[in-house]
């Protein structure tokens, strides 16, 4: 490297190889040499974000699969504790758990108050400003790419790398990541949804405060792939309930608004509000 600069024909080619490795490969790179070339590599993403496209080599798509494949065996990540999660929701007395197991657990919904009183063990994983609506759009949204849907039981992350090629770092994609709906009275009487915009451009952050100001929700998933404090709490959830993993959405609604309408999901799911000074209708 001459001045610090390091040959383009050099980053490409390394980007080629680690892209198309297998995990051994992978975790036979020398710790520091990982560290060092992951830090490069965000750096070299952030720059191609504030740059217009395909002025940079290798491609966003190409940056974020090497920064995907590097972290997958970082240290530094922590779960949240399953008890502590346990007590936060079912209380201190191990029956609660297990009568909401035995009891409910892909059953029947049920209601929850607090646990033991240690709620801020889960708005504490919230590593997003929530003192305002605007606040927590922008800290949201800003700078979100999209994540494509992971299947639960997918044991070889490396399949899902090869399935994704090409769609990794991409811009946010409407229906799939968002979706900035509102549930009013149609023309027939009935009630429905009604989306803000079909798909998203320009400055998206700026369109979603007009359309909450308008009453309309902003709904975005993999949450678990944008904050780090989440990515905690849904593996300390999955390790409590024993499942492979836990997603996240959020969903940012104004006072005296409906988002979605009337519909039932087909998997087991809790909806802890994040903040709110309004009560919730179930």
């Amino acid at each position: 490297m001459e001045g610090g600069l390091l040959p383009s024909s050099f980053l490409e080619a390394a980007v080629v190889l680690i892209n198309t490795c297998n995990n051994d490969f992978l975790e036979s790179i020398p710790g520091e040499a990982t560290r060092e070339f992951l830090l490069l590599a965000k750096e070299l993403w952030l720059g191609c974000r504030r740059v217009q496209r395909g002025s940079v080599s290798p491609s966003r798509q190409d940056l974020a699969e090497t920064i995907f494949r590097l972290s997958m065996n970082q240290d530094g990540f922590t779960s949240c504790p399953p008890d502590l999660l346990r007590t936060c929701i079912f209380g201190r007395e191990e029956s609660g758990f297990e009568n909401f197991i035995l009891a409910h657990w892909e059953n029947s919904p049920v209601l929850l108050r607090s646990g033991s009183g240690d709620d801020d063990a889960i708005s504490n994983c919230c590593d997003f400003s929530s003192g305002s609506m605007d606040a927590a759009l922008e800290s949201i949204l800003r700078g979100s790419v999209s994540c494509p849907p992971v299947s639960s039981d997918e044991l070889d992350i490396l399949s899902f790398l090869e399935e994704a090629r090409g769609s990794l770092g991409v811009d946010l994609r409407y229906g799939q990541d968002i979706r900035v709906v509102r549930t009013q009275e149609l023309d027939s009487g009935c009630k429905g949804e009604v989306h803000f915009f079909g798909k998203l451009s320009g400055d998206h952050v700026l369109k979603c405060r007009k359309a909450v100001e308008d009453g309309y929700t902003v709904a975005l998933r993999g949450l678990e792939f944008r904050s780090k404090g989440i990515a905690e709490l849904c593996d300390g959830m999955a390790a409590l309930f024993g499942q492979p993993s836990v997603g996240a959405n959020i969903y940012l609604t104004p006072p005296g608004s409906q988002g979605l309408s009337r519909h039932y999901d087909d998997h087991y799911g809790s909806s802890p509000p994040v903040n709110s000074s309004a009560a919730s209708t179930l």
